[in-house]
C-alpha cells in the first residue's frame, strides 16, 4: 500500500497537495514506467507522497491468453459452418419444392400430351386409311376361269376377279389398272395351258362391290390346247404383277384385252408339256386303229 497503483509512486511521504495539471496526453498502456518518467519531467522529479492524476496514465492492457483466442477462432469457424449448412439446407428444401412441382407438371403435361397424341394418332390413321383407300388398287385380284371361246383362232378365257383391295370412303372398291399383269392359266396336274402379259392400264378393272367379269384373249403363241379340251371347273388362274412380256400386244375382238407374249423359253418349255399332255390324252382313242384297217396314205417322190 506504500505505492501509486497507477504509477508507482510511493505513498509515505503523505498527501501533497495538489498542483494544477494540464490534460496529460493518453499514453501507450504498454509502457507505464515510461509514462511516469515523462510525468517526471514534465512536473518535476516525483517527491515522496506526490500524486498523479489517475486519468494522466492508463492502465496496462491485459495480454490476450492463447486459449482465449483459439476458443474465440473456434467459435467464430463454427458459426460460419452453421451459417453455411443452414443456406445449403435451405437450398435444398427450396430445390426438392421446385423439383415436386415441376415434376407434377410434367406429369399433368405428359398425360395430356399422350392423350391429344392418342386422339391425333386416331385421327391421322383414319385420314391415312382414307387416303390408303382413296389410291388406285395395287394388290393383284383372285381369278376363277368361267368360260372358255374361240375368235378365229384366239382363245378368249371369261375371268371372274374378286378384289383384294379396300374399298373407299364412298363405300366403292377400287379399280385395278396395274399395267405388265402376267396371267396364267393351268390345268389340275399343273400344266400352264395358256399364258400372256396385260396391260390393265388401258382397260382399268371397275369391280361391282368386289367382283367383275374380264375377258382376255389369247394368240396362238399364248396358249398351247384347244379350247373344248379346257376344263373350267378344275381349271386355275394366277395374276402376278411386276411381269414383262417380248413385243406389242395385239388387238382383240369385242370388250376382250389382248395381251403381249411371255419369254420364248417359257413358251417353248409349255408348248413341248402341251404336247406330252395332248398325247397321253389321245391314246385311248387311238388305240382303237390298232385293229382296224384304214385307208394307208403315200406319196411317192418325185422322179
Amino acid at each position: 500500500m506504500r505505492f501509486c497503483q497507477q504509477c508507482g509512486a510511493e505513498l509515505s511521504a503523505g498527501p501533497q497537495p495538489a498542483q494544477p495539471v494540464p490534460t496529460a496526453q493518453p499514453v501507450p498502456p504498454a509502457q507505464p514506467y515510461q509514462a511516469v518518467q515523462q510525468y517526471a519531467g514534465q512536473y518535476g522529479a516525483a517527491q515522496p507522497g506526490a500524486v498523479f492524476p489517475p486519468q494522466a496514465v492508463q492502465p496496462p492492457a491485459q495480454p490476450s491468453r492463447p486459449g482465449e483466442s483459439a476458443g474465440k477462432g473456434k467459435k467464430k469457424t463454427a458459426l460460419i459452418v452453421g451459417i453455411i449448412i443452414a443456406v445449403l439446407v435451405v437450398a435444398l428444401v427450396a430445390g426438392f419444392g421446385v423439383w415436386w412441382f415441376m415434376l407434377r407438371d410434367s406429369g399433368t403435361q405428359s398425360a395430356q400430351t399422350q392423350s391429344t397424341s392418342q386422339q391425333s394418332g386416331k385421327t391421322k390413321s383414319g385420314d391415312s386409311k382414307a387416303a390408303k383407300d382413296d389410291k388406285p388398287c395395287t394388290a393383284a385380284p383372285d381369278a376363277e376361269l368361267s368360260s372358255v371361246d374361240h375368235s378365229d383362232t384366239n382363245l378368249v378365257a371369261q375371268l371372274q376377279l374378286t378384289s383384294n383391295c379396300a374399298s373407299t370412303k364412298d363405300g366403292d372398291t377400287a379399280e385395278f389398272k396395274e399395267s405388265d399383269v402376267k396371267v396364267s392359266i393351268k390345268d389340275d396336274e399343273g400344266n400352264v395351258i395358256a399364258s400372256a402379259v396385260f396391260d390393265f392400264s388401258k382397260q382399268p378393272v371397275k369391280f361391282n362391290g368386289e367382283t367383275a367379269n374380264v375377258a382376255l384373249e389369247f394368240t396362238t403363241r399364248q396358249y398351247w390346247r384347244p379350247y373344248d379340251q379346257i376344263e373350267t371347273g378344275s381349271a386355275e388362274v394366277i395374276l402376278q404383277t411386276g411381269q414383262s412380256g417380248t413385243g406389242e400386244a395385239g388387238s382383240a375382238d369385242g370388250d376382250a384385252l389382248a395381251g403381249s407374249d411371255i419369254n420364248s423359253e417359257d413358251a417353248e418349255r409349255y408348248a413341248q408339256l402341251a404336247l406330252s399332255w395332248q398325247l397321253k390324252h389321245d391314246e385311248s382313242a387311238a388305240s382303237r386303229f390298232y385293229t382296224t384297217y384304214t385307208t394307208q396314205l403315200s406319196s411317192k417322190k418325185t422322179a
